[in-house]
């Protein structure tokens, strides 16, 4: 079996950390609204180029700064629940759980994310997705690694091959 060797460009600082509000939810419950500080680790790996470089540093740190600012003292709402009814006026955003609980939110307040819930699964899903989208990664590179943290010992990582 061959063995694959590859060098993995780390970028974790307090530039690509977000503090955000959201809520868990299910058929059969529903979290209260809480926050948390999330702080975004983003890993490249594969061999390095011509350069002796895997990847730039401050691409990677440039592009996942801008959607954690994005994020940054937002509410997070899932667009994509078939849970939720979300409707929006000129000011406000306003979310229905089931019949059973409601909230309203000022609009310049919520985010609303192209996901089914607002879990660190999901929430890494949709940023490995916009870094995706933006950036163009040479052929060197063969892994990408990505992780959240809500607290310290709770995170999720994402690892997704390329090529």
């Amino acid at each position: 079996m061959k063995s694959s060797k590859y060098f993995f460009v780390k970028v974790s600082n307090d530039a690509l950390m977000f503090s955000a509000a959201h809520f868990l939810f299910s058929e059969n419950k529903c979290e209260r609204l809480h926050g948390h500080n999330f702080l975004v680790t983003f890993e490249i790996g594969g061999l390095p180029d011509s350069s002796g470089m895997v990847y730039d540093l401050l691409a990677i740190k440039s592009n996942v700064q801008s959607f954690c600012k994005d994020l940054d003292h937002k509410i997070l709402l899932p667009a994509k629940s078939s849970l939720l009814k979300i409707t929006n006026t000129s000011s406000q955003v306003h979310i229905y759980y089931l019949d059973k609980k409601e909230y309203s939110f000022p609009k310049i307040d919520v985010i609303l994310l192209p996901i089914k819930t607002t879990t660190l699964e999901e929430i890494l899903s949709y940023l490995l997705q916009r870094f995706l989208e933006i950036s163009v990664l040479p052929s060197n590179v063969k892994k990408i690694r990505i992780s959240i943290e809500e607290m310290p010992g709770h995170s999720v990582v994402l690892i997704r091959d390329l090529n």
